[in-house]
């Protein structure tokens, strides 16, 4: 066989890097496969050399350094196998990964002198799956699913990209010549400008194929550039949380007001999250970051959507960042694992959780809610469905937490007190791969089904309902964050008529939502939804509250006793409080319409000052044990 000759290429190179343009804005840097069963040599069960591990660290935890303080996002995608019975890890599933195993001696020659095991490579929980510790920071995203070479494949890679508006994707890590080349191809596929950092990658099977990879990219796909070529792309730009310019009244002498905003910004819980940070940022910036005459400083944590992070970062943002108060978390369990804590701290908090004991049976002193419970919307859906649409046999569904039991819950005692019946509930994990088995267990004869998902779950589960052939079959009906419009963007014509309870709507007509949804719009190009809108909502009581105490949010009891004693217009409709804590609002039942090329969810009917009891006495609602999956019973359900 003839040697190979490398052509020389070095004009299109410099040709390329000369067109090269990376605003941070629309930036992001992906790490691929950075994790300690790669880089770390006393865990590895892939290692690299060690001497490439040194290397890449140093090298990438500059760049990441250099890109945090631009503000360009920082992506981790990392490999997670589930560990299966008689065949460890679920890399074996490969038909290569299966055979290189069985010739180990061939996979030793991989990685001479370092021990590789394809059947114990980075099982969930070993040390192995964990981010070095030197390369990420509060703040980073994380996606922890990816199963092969390819980042996007599985993972919800392409929608956080989508979200953060990135159009150039850099990329960093192990191996040059297989994960970061697969993913290479795929960015480059989806029309993202593709750049690897060369000094942050490597490869394990060697440094011909760690060239060859790079070669590919730069000939091919897209630039290869070093760390100092990357520096000189990316221009400073300032964030969006300016200082005001102005300077601020004697009452600001006071010193600034810190909120802490707890959102998530990974996994299927992140789109909604993300908005959460943008609603708020656009509040404040509205009023050029002062509230009540006073400088506002936000400081945002990304607690993932695991309760014991979310724990954490709250205890931090007292402790160390000396936070007034909270806006957050963002979903129930987070709230319910915080509860204490937020006890203990006396720490203010308006509230985005729906988790409905927290102002019922055991009420925080400290928590106030502007946006519902997990019910509050569930009981005028129910009475719709069976007064207005005429359903008397419903199928819910919902994910496997306590937002999707005390929804599916309140749905279920309003429906079937009216005189219907549910006639099967399910319950997905949260983070469930795939629907196709609950699909097929659907049952058959119901009237319609009401979805009680949240994130991205319910453009998931909708998706693969309509290529089940499942549309037109049976109706659907959701809860407020099924077909919220931070996913709604996403979906087709499978959303199309399918009528939701929520809160709250892009497209409500008041001037205060009116001016809100369209600078949103305008700034983000999609329509603002539930998470939004709850920080918008909970800016609004802050800053009205603040006004009735004249800025001292240091004199916690008086902001409490003011919170809750307000009245105040915000992009959701008037809100006021009952006495413990909860938001009395309007309800809005919506219909996905398409509206000038896009989908909106279109108000057609309006439950007035809607409180979380219902119609229900209050004193005997809270006899009651709360909604749980077993609660109330449900005595119709058919096999």
């Amino acid at each position: 066989m003839k040697p190979l000759e490398i052509v020389e290429r070095s004009s299109l190179v410099n040709g390329l890097y000369r067109e090269l343009q990376l605003k941070p804005a629309e930036t992001a840097i992906v790490t691929v496969d950075m994790h300690r069963g790669h880089l770390d040599m006393s865990v590895a069960t892939m290692p690299t050399k060690p001497e490439d591990a040194t290397r890449v660290i140093a090298s990438a935890r500059a760049a990441l350094d250099h890109a945090r303080r631009l503000k360009v996002p920082v992506i981790h995608v990392v490999l997670v196998y589930r560990r299966l019975p008689g065949i460890g890890s679920e890399g074996m599933t490969s038909p290569f990964w299966k055979a290189l195993h069985a010739a180990q001696g061939e996979l030793d020659r991989l990685t001479p002198g370092r021990k590789s095991s394809v059947r114990e490579h980075n099982i969930e929980g070993s040390p192995g799956t964990q981010i070095v510790p030197e390369l990420y920071r509060d703040g980073d995203y994380i996606i922890n699913n990816k199963k092969r070479l390819d980042c996007f494949h599985g993972t919800d890679l392409r929608q956080l990209l989508d979200t953060l508006k990135v159009k150039n994707v850099v990329l960093m890590g192990i191996n040059t010549n297989t994960c970061v080349l697969n993913t290479s191809f795929t960015a480059f596929n989806y029309d993202y400008r593709v750049v690897v950092l060369a000094d942050c990658v490597a490869s394990m099977y060697g440094d011909d194929l760690h060239v060859l990879g790079l070669q590919n990219v730069a000939r091919c796909l897209g630039w290869v550039i070093s760390n100092e070529q990357l520096f000189e792309k990316l221009k400073e730009t300032t964030h969006e949380l300016t200082a005001a310019a102005a300077a601020l009244p004697l009452r600001a002498q006071a010193g600034p007001i810190r909120v802490g905003l707890v959102t998530v910004k990974t996994g299927p819980l992140a789109s909604g999250g993300i908005d959460m940070e943008r609603a708020l940022v656009q509040y404040l910036n509205e009023r050029n970051n002062a509230i009540a005459e006073r400088k506002v400083e936000l400081i945002v944590a990304d607690s993932g959507g695991v309760p014991a992070q979310a724990r954490t970062k709250i205890q931090e943002l007292v402790e160390r960042d000396k936070i007034h108060v909270m806006i957050g978390p963002l979903d129930t369990a987070s709230a319910l694992a915080a509860d204490d804590y937020i006890r203990q701290a006396q720490l203010l908090t308006l509230s985005v959780a729906a988790a409905d004991d927290m102002t019922q049976r055991k009420p925080n002193p400290w928590f106030t809610r502007g946006t519902s419970t997990a019910s509050q919307c569930a009981h005028p859906m129910a009475d719709y469905c069976y007064k207005q649409l005429n359903y008397r046999r419903m199928v819910l569904i919902a994910d496997d937490i306590a937002y999707g039991h005390e929804m599916c819950a309140g749905f279920q005692r309003v429906f079937e007190e009216l005189g219907g019946k549910v006639v099967q509930k399910t319950f997905p994990p949260l983070t469930v791969p795939d629907y196709g088995t609950y699909l097929a267990q659907l049952n058959p004869k119901a009237d319609a089904i009401y979805l009680g998902f949240a994130g991205s779950n319910g453009f998931r589960y909708l998706r693969q309902f309509n290529e089940y052939g499942l549309r037109g079959k049976t109706a659907t009906v959701g809860g407020m964050t099924a077909l919220d419009e931070a996913v709604l963007r996403n979906m087709g014509d499978e959303a199309l008529g399918i009528p939701t309870a929520c809160w709250y709507s892009a497209e409500f007509d008041n001037p205060i939502n009116q001016k809100f949804a369209a600078a949103f719009r305008e700034k983000w190009k999609y329509d603002p939804g539930f998470y939004a809108a709850a920080t918008y909502t909970e800016a609004a009581v802050l800053e009205a509250t603040l006004n009735k105490i004249k800025g001292h949010i240091e004199d916690k009891p008086a902001f409490m006793k003011a919170v809750r004693s307000i009245k105040v217009d915000t992009c959701r409709g008037p809100v006021s409080f009952d006495q413990y804590g909860n938001v009395v609002g309007n309800v809005y039942i919506r219909k996905v319409v398409r509206k000038e090329g896009r989908l909106v969810n279109s108000v057609v009917h309006t439950y007035p000052n809607v409180s979380q009891f219902w119609t229900y006495d209050e004193k005997e609602f809270l006899k009651n044990p709360v909604y749980s999956r077993d609660w109330p019973p449900a005595k119709n359900l058919e096999s």
